[in-house]
């Protein structure tokens, strides 16, 4: 197979990858916090090999010390520097993390019932 080929069959599976990591992440943070945060170190191990980032929105869906999954059940709306922000603690390390909410940065809606069916449902690749 030529190179391009498997270079961009690569880029596929590693994107595919990710998203599953991503999901189940946040679906496991609530019950077993360390394997979700297991998901979130195995998520930045594989964007730095590929020399890649995260969307904003994803970036704020994880404590950036630990890496463990935020739960956004636990959140509070504050006002810093005159503006609206979201205090997001980490349930492992205690890190506060400070969101400035704009337009293109959205907190997540919490994962619904039907929402975690279909995700365990779904086999890695």
């Amino acid at each position: 197979m030529p190179k391009a080929k498997q270079t961009k069959k690569d880029a596929m599976f590693q994107k595919e990858r990710i998203d599953y990591l991503l999901k189940i992440s946040s679906l496991m943070a609530e019950f077993h916090p360390v394997t979700g945060q297991h998901c979130g170190l195995a998520i930045r191990d594989m964007l730095h090999k590929t020399l890649k980032s995260l969307t904003p929105t994803w970036r704020i869906r994880f404590c950036r010390r630990c890496w463990t999954p935020h739960v956004f059940s636990k959140k509070r709306v504050v006002r810093r520097n005159k503006k609206p922000c979201v205090v997001l603690e980490c349930s492992h390390c205690k890190h506060k993390q400070y969101v400035f909410l704009t337009k293109s940065v959205k907190l997540p809606k919490p994962t619904t019932s039907s929402e975690q069916q279909t995700c365990s449902s779904q086999q890695p690749h």
